[in-house]
């Protein structure tokens, strides 16, 4: 009887052990995979950060004043009291679209001065999009 009971004990010790086992290298998978992917984001982020001066312009017209107070982002009001779009903003790349929200960053981003602007897609502001190529021309641009 005793042999028994002693059998019964080894076969849970042994299914506990691997069972200790398998959580082990499973969290450590997990683990690995999450470090894995904050490396990669790093890098992807640091690439596009450097290459952000070479980006499209993303000119922001809008509604009524946004107050973007980013550095090197110049707000222009159209001379037009009629136009749709009396604001403009000028020294702004898209980074992305989702959502239906609209993630700009300053044309001078940098990781110790960055913002980013995050705006809903409504019909109150439109975007247009400047190749680099055509950013001098951007201040002789009217409303």
């Amino acid at each position: 009887m005793v042999e028994v009971i002693d059998a019964v004990r080894f076969e849970w010790a042994a299914v506990a052990e691997w069972g200790v086992v398998f959580a082990l290298v499973g969290l450590s998978l997990i683990w690995a995979a999450n470090d894995y992917a904050a490396a990669v984001g790093r890098g992807r982020a640091e690439q596009q950060a450097s290459q952000l001066a070479n980006s499209p312009t993303a000119v922001l017209y809008s509604e009524r004043r946004l107050g973007i107070g980013a550095p090197g982002v110049r707000e222009v009001r159209c001379r037009d009291t009629k136009s749709a779009y009396p604001f403009r903003y000028e020294g702004l790349t898209l980074l992305m679209e989702s959502a239906n929200q609209y993630v700009l960053l300053p044309q001078e981003w940098t990781t110790s001065t960055g913002v980013a602007i995050v705006l809903p897609r409504t019909d109150s502001v439109r975007i247009e999009f400047v190749p680099f190529s055509a950013r001098a021309t951007l201040g002789r641009v009217t409303c």
